[in-house]
């Protein structure tokens, strides 16, 4: 049984089940050393396929993956969002003034502006920190803190972004589908988007593909208006403004400059 088969299996598997012990996995599969099962669920788990605990592993529900602190997210899916940065930061000019929301999909994207002179907006209290340790000259804007994402919200929050104009903005969300558009559970972070965007020269969205599909309560952005970068193609991508999948990442960047 090759990789995809085997994680495949799994996954199906562990569907029938709230919680599975990891002694219940490997005598489910007595032709797959446990070695091989332990490789294929951490795999698993940076994906953001499942969850590992002690002594066991389940499927995750859409709301446990949301309400994951950013150093988890960070860990899911973290190629996918590599790639994304990397095409983002493809399209940062010196001199711009850029909006970053606090999303682990827009994070990394610091890493491959180092080379570039730009100004750092920052909702995201954890991007700001990484922005200031990385040397770029960044500002945050007040308001209220949302739980572990460090995200800042609020009315002080969006009336202080009405009062800005960004270059280009960088932002993601939960979900995005050909259905609804680009949306999320959160009120006050659909109402941030659409200030942002309405203040931006030109605004991106990084979704990677775990997210396609998936709709939630608040639109921020209608599927004919939505740029979006993602890692994989999506069957109705021609129904977005723009949709642009992330290549493969050219070899190692050291700090992750661009030049």
């Amino acid at each position: 049984m090759i990789n995809e088969e085997r994680k495949e299996a799994l996954t199906g598997f562990l569907s029938g089940s709230r919680y599975t012990s990891l002694s219940e996995v490997f005598a489910a599969f007595p032709d797959i050393s446990q070695s091989t099962i332990r490789r294929d669920l951490q795999s698993l788990a940076s994906e953001g396929k499942v969850i590992l605990l002690r002594g066991g592993v389940k499927l995750p529900d859409i709301k446990e993956v949301h309400d994951l602190p950013i150093k988890s997210k960070l860990m899911i899916n973290t190629e996918a969002k590599k790639r994304m940065s990397y095409a983002a930061a493809r399209m940062v000019r010196d001199g711009d003034v850029i909006y970053l929301d606090s999303s682990s999909s827009v994070y990394p994207l610091l890493r491959f502006l180092t080379a570039k002179d730009v100004t750092v907006v920052t909702t995201g209290i954890y991007t700001a920190v990484l922005a200031v340790s990385l040397g770029f000259r960044c500002e945050t804007v007040g308001g209220e803190i949302r739980n572990s994402v460090g995200s800042v919200v609020g009315s002080v929050t969006e009336e202080e972004l009405r009062q800005r104009h960004f270059s280009i903005a960088f932002m993601s969300s939960n979900g995005f589908s050909a259905d609804t558009g680009i949306s999320t559970p959160h009120a006050e972070e659909a109402a941030k988007i659409r200030i942002v965007r309405a203040n931006s020269e030109k605004s991106l969205f990084l979704m990677d593909s775990g997210k396609m599909g998936l709709n939630f309560s608040h639109v921020a952005v209608p599927v004919r208006e939505a740029d979006i970068i993602s890692d994989k193609e999506c069957g109705s991508s021609e129904c977005f403004a723009s949709f642009t999948v992330a290549e493969e990442l050219p070899g190692r960047h050291g700090n992750g400059d661009l030049s």
